[in-house]
């Protein structure tokens, strides 16, 4: 898959998934280095559609002994989103509910890196119409089914363009 297939891969899913609901949320799996490149590349080409908001949370940051801490992710993501450090709940469904009011004002785009349950990606599915959730994967996710998800796999890491040296 070269960059270009990616890129029109991804923009035909989110056309997809925007048919299915308000909110469009892509899942891209394959390689980390190039479904994290890949939603990356999609982002920065879309990002006159989301100029004041547009977030990354990579989920390997916040990763637990093999679990991430959903409670730290949505802390994080209220503080993005203009929340004062001293009014982000205490409460794990707290903060989640604020966090989904505080972003359902908003057309945001939230790329999701190094996700590995549905439940990740559902947590942090919020905004206006119009709004887009891209997240990352190197395994598939189960557990949206209903739920107008869409997937791009990526079948193969791009490499780029080989260089030659010429002797001289």
């Amino acid at each position: 898959m070269t960059p270009d297939d990616a890129f029109a891969a991804i923009e035909a899913a989110v056309k997809r998934s925007h048919a299915n609901g308000p909110v469009a949320v892509v899942v891209i799996e394959g390689d980390a280095r190039f479904t994290s490149w890949a939603a990356a590349c999609w982002a920065y080409r879309r990002r006159h559609d989301f100029p004041r908001d547009m977030y990354t949370v990579d989920l390997s940051e916040f990763r637990r002994n093999g679990c991430v801490d959903l409670a730290e992710v949505s802390r994080v993501m209220l503080r993005r989103l203009g929340v004062w450090r001293w009014r982000v709940p205490k409460s794990l469904p707290a903060r989640i509910t604020k966090y989904h009011q505080r972003a359902a004002s908003r057309r945001v785009l939230i790329v999701i890196g190094n996700a590995d349950a549905a439940a990740q990606v559902r947590a942090l599915t919020a905004g206006h119409p119009g709004s887009v959730i891209l997240a990352t994967t190197r395994r598939g996710l189960t557990g949206f089914v209903g739920d107008g998800v869409q997937f791009v796999t990526t079948t193969r890491t791009y490499i780029g363009p080989t260089i030659k040296r010429q002797k001289g």
